[in-house]
């Protein structure tokens, strides 16, 4: 595109000089060399049809101003595209409009804010679908709606530039936070077609880009409001080019006076007059914020400031899970088997040996099994006795924070994994506490030992702890399957397996416990169903083990004779759930994690729900909305941790 708009070929449309100029401009001639060294792909979202640049976290701030600054090029020219289609009944001839034209269009998506200020206005009141999900409903009006409300508006409605953002609400307060990313100066257009012709641009990008950031500004209140009528007031902080950039906007409004005189003039068109694009300062004027920290430079761009204070209601909520002291409300106790915060903590760990303890244990052990598990031993003496603590709870290990909100399943309940004293307890009285990390690693640790050692009955009575410490944790059940499976003990590893299904929602667990199950299965003559579950692994992302699968199946089905079609995955869940065999993510799993995160939002405890979100937005149709809420709920709108 870039090659033809730049030729004196006569053949070249307007339109596609206007492109070659906006992609010059944004600096697409660099692209290349940035793809070179890291993964760039250009994909279009299905909810706005807009482009979004993918790229490795590690490109510099340099090569990531100019893929954004690439990606809004791309945008303008389908915003060119758009504005042709209005224009010409639908048919979109891009090449029958003037440049003048495609300047109209591409500069007034900049300024726009009158078009997606109706969007945000309709979307007000409707009902909202994300309110329930995984069979899990959220209260109308509480923390969960509103959150997912705006989360919506945001993900389905078009800007000009990548919307990158993070928000935090206290529905009691009624106050939200909003932290946004704006476009540096240098991602707007070096020139615009004015009535004299194209006009060098560059000295006034600083205040076009300001007067984009109080319009987003004002427009992301407005969705906020639009959210719940329990919002009453917002405060808003714009980070220049990137959520951990500088602070250079931070506006707060109040309800009433927004909705009288903000929004009217976001609606009515106000906002979108050309001559504010140099005028920020006027823009701020028509909105008229309650608070502000705003700094202007003499080129009328955006200086750093010192953000507004934030509403002490969300540090509240956001007290590190281990020292969490809440107690949670009495409806989600049996669920969540806890009755505060701080014992839904799993990763917090600061016992006198760690897991790099025992990992520099088995390391330098690693010919020497049995000086090895002489250490291991001597490091589980120095944790002490694991057991019922003094307050009468269980023990527990779980590998991420999603598996202890669902510890209410535990399908390795037996004799065998047992607790001594707990018997007489009903379960939905049972309460746990996180034991060291190192002492389920001694344990793994101890039963592989043993295995090269030869003692196959401590190998599995290691498992078989580990699965007593860990019964939500897919790796447990694999541990002991394996030793099981080394002892040609097939059928007991198939039933440790399926169990294992019962509670395994990350994809690479459960997909491993099924290539593991094809095998048992196939050794213990239940073929069809082997089949079924090597089809399972086949399509997984994991490339190595789908290929490891395809051609083990390819063996069961010469073996077997077995001339039939390829199982597609329909027919292999059929066939699995036709055997009692679990289809991971179970809907129980994916129901428990959204009652307890949906629960845990609606009562101010969102660092508890993250994970879980996240799991569920994958496992209900990889919703964009429940896929762009756990940064909010981990961080909020504070800084994110910089790595030690």
């Amino acid at each position: 595109m870039i090659w033809r708009g730049t030729t004196n070929d006569g053949s070249v449309s307007e339109f596609e000089r206007f492109a070659a100029r906006q992609l010059v401009e944004a600096g697409a001639a660099d692209v290349r060399a940035i793809a070179a060294e890291h993964n760039v792909h250009l994909v279009r979202l299905s909810t706005t049809s807009l482009f979004w640049m993918r790229f490795d976290d590690d490109v510099d701030e340099r090569g990531r101003a100019t893929l954004l600054a690439v990606e809004a090029a791309l945008n303008r020219l389908w915003y060119v595209a758009w504005a042709a289609e209005a224009a010409d009944g639908g048919v979109g001839m891009l090449h029958a409009f003037d440049q003048h034209f495609c300047a109209q269009a591409a500069q007034g998506a900049l300024r726009e804010a009158s078009r997606i200020a109706g969007r945000i206005a309709a979307a007000e009141g409707a009902d909202n679908p994300h309110r329930t999900v995984g069979g899990a409903s959220g209260q109308r009006g509480g923390a969960w709606d509103v959150m997912t409300r705006f989360a919506a508006i945001c993900e389905r409605t078009r800007f000009p530039f990548r919307l990158e953002y993070r928000f935090d609400v206290d529905v009691a307060s009624g106050a939200m936070a909003v932290r946004f990313a704006v476009p540096t100066p240098a991602m707007f257009p070096a020139t615009r077609l004015e009535a004299p012709g194209w006009q060098d641009a560059r000295a006034r990008r600083p205040a076009h880009a300001a007067a984009y950031a109080v319009r987003l500004a004002g427009l992301l209140a407005q969705a906020a409001f639009a959210s719940s009528v329990r919002i009453t007031a917002v405060d808003l902080t714009a980070h220049e080019g990137a959520l951990d950039g500088r602070p250079v906007l931070s506006l707060g409004f109040e309800r009433t006076p927004f909705v009288m005189g903000a929004q009217p003039a976001l609606r009515d068109g106000r906002c979108d007059d050309p001559a504010l694009d140099d005028d920020p300062l006027a823009l701020l004027h028509i909105l008229r914020p309650a608070r502000h920290a705003v700094a202007f430079a003499a080129d009328r761009g955006l200086a750093a400031i010192e953000p507004l204070p934030l509403n002490p209601a969300f540090a509240a909520n956001r007290v590190p899970l281990w020292r969490d002291g809440r107690p949670l409300p009495e409806a989600l106790r049996p669920l969540l088997r806890a009755d505060t915060a701080a014992e839904l903590d799993v990763m917090h760990d600061d016992a006198a040996v760690g897991s790099d303890d025992v990992r520099a244990i088995v390391e330098d052990n690693e010919d020497s099994p049995l000086v090895g598990s002489v250490q291991l031993e001597a490091a589980l003496a120095q944790l002490g006795e694991i057991g019922l603590d003094g307050q009468g709870r269980l023990p527990l290990y779980c590998g991420q924070p999603a598996m202890r909100l669902l510890v209410s399943l535990n399908p390795a309940e037996s004799p065998d994994t047992a607790i001594p004293g707990i018997e007489q307890t009903p379960a939905s009285e049972r309460r746990y506490w996180k034991i060291p990390d190192a002492v389920y690693d001694a344990h793994l640790w101890l039963g592989r030992f043993a295995h090269r050692s030869g003692e196959h009955e401590r190998a599995v009575a290691e498992a078989v702890q580990c699965l007593t410490l860990a019964p939500t944790t897919p790796r447990s059940y694999v541990e002991l399957a394996v030793r099981h499976a080394e002892q040609d003990q097939y059928a007991q590893a198939a039933d440790v397996l399926v169990r294992g299904l019962r509670v395994a929602t990350l994809e690479q667990d459960y997909v491993y416990m099924y290539y593991r199950l094809a095998y048992a299965l196939w050794q213990t003559g239940r073929h069809n169903q082997a089949v079924a579950c090597y089809t399972l692994v086949t399509d997984c992302a994991n490339e190595a083990l789908a290929d490891t699968a395809r051609e083990e199946l390819g063996e069961l089905r010469r073996q077997t004779d077995d001339a039939r079609p390829p199982m597609a995955r329909a027919e292999a869940e059929q066939v699995l759930r036709a055997a009692g065999i679990p289809v991971a993510p179970t809907e129980a799993a994916t129901e428990t994690l959204a009652r307890a995160a949906i629960g845990l939002i609606d009562a101010g405890f969102p660092l508890a729900a993250a994970d879980a979100v996240w799991l569920v937005g994958r496992h209900t149709g990889g919703s964009d909305v429940l896929g762009a809420l756990p940064p909010s709920l981990r961080l909020g709108v504070a800084d994110a941790p910089q790595p030690d």
